[in-house]
């Protein structure tokens, strides 16, 4: 999942929160707390907290990928209707397990994908911009210059 952070965010911040997220949302799913619904209520807090804490990180349409997802939306409708009753607890906790399946493996591969994308950028190469004065008086067109030569 590839994710864009806000303009001015630094990159290892985004790193460290959406780990933190990851690894909250990895404990709750360890921890039951007792009923379906008091996992339910968690999952909820967890959900809110993680939007909170990554809405100056990341994009909003980032953060309905990662957290806010349709099915946070069905769980959050769920809260207050008869999903909740003990007569649905196992299909409850099923849908919790699922949800947090799918969050981790989201929040696995935007990691993985931010960190690729920090490795390439800190790779060692030269940048080089030719400014507009360069296309216009060079001899030969941009398509037949080796700036392999030209930059040593």
């Amino acid at each position: 999942m590839l994710i864009s952070p806000l303009p001015g965010a630094s990159r290892d911040n985004v790193l460290k929160a959406l780990n933190a997220q990851r690894t909250a949302l990895s404990n709750l799913q360890s921890s039951h707390p007792g009923t379906a619904y008091k996992w339910l209520v968690a999952y909820l807090r967890w959900a809110a907290e993680a939007a909170r804490h990554l809405r100056n990180q990341l994009r909003d349409s980032d953060i309905d990928r990662l957290v806010l997802t349709r099915r946070y939306d069905a769980l959050l409708a769920g809260a207050s209707s008869g999903l909740a009753g003990s007569h649905q607890q196992g299909f409850l906790n099923d849908l919790l397990n699922l949800e947090f399946s799918h969050r981790l493996e989201d929040f696995d591969e935007a990691i993985r994908s931010l960190r690729g994308r920090m490795e390439h950028f800190d790779e060692r190469g030269l940048l080089v911009v030719a400014d507009t004065s360069v296309y216009i008086k060079h001899a030969a067109k941009l398509e037949e210059w080796d700036l392999r030569d030209m930059c040593g």
